[in-house]
């Protein structure tokens, strides 16, 4: 699923449970507690460590399937359907990244 094809303010929200621009907010705040945890941006992680081409080649991407997977609670095989990958990837993919937007979420509340 490629979210930058969502052009109404209603599917995105129904999507995720924030409109693009506070997205693209969290996604600021996400993007910079993943430099900070890491020490690299998640291009740079990428481009030195990841043979094969990732799932996600972008961390908007991750964030995006974070918050759709806590808006639509799917099954992770009916969510590896909808972003092209298996069942197991998607739960992997979830568990990875759904602590850095915990993480995220509680500093963005204390700025």
């Amino acid at each position: 699923m490629d979210y930058t094809q969502i052009k109404s303010t209603r599917q995105f929200k129904a999507t995720t449970g924030y409109s693009k621009p506070e997205f693209e907010e969290l996604y600021k705040y996400f993007s910079k507690n993943y430099k900070e945890e890491f020490g690299q941006s998640y291009k740079e992680y990428i481009e030195e460590n990841v043979t094969e081409p990732p799932k996600f080649d972008s961390l908007d991407k991750c964030l995006y399937f974070i918050l759709f997977q806590l808006k639509n609670d799917m099954t992770f095989d009916s969510l590896g359907a909808v972003f092209g990958m298996d069942g197991s990837t998607a739960h992997n993919n979830f568990k990875r990244f759904l602590p850095m937007l915990e993480q995220t979420l509680r500093k963005k509340s204390l700025s």
